[in-house]
């Protein structure tokens, strides 16, 4: 049984910050992990499309 695609680039990416940690532990060096891009293209969208929530509050009330 093949695993699913989503199941593997996350392996995928684990292994690769595995690989990261162990040479930055090595070397004695900083480590600078990738900002993921789904991310920024996440926060993107939410800013052009904020949700819609209860209308704000009056003097009033």
């Amino acid at each position: 049984m093949s695993e699913q695609p989503a199941a593997l680039q996350l392996r995928l990416q684990l292994r690769q910050r595995q690989m990261v940690l162990a040479v930055a532990a090595e070397r004695n060096s900083t480590l600078v992990l990738p900002f993921p891009v789904e991310l920024l293209r996440f926060l993107e969208k939410a800013q052009e499309h904020p949700p819609e929530g209860p209308p704000p509050l009056g003097p009033g009330t």
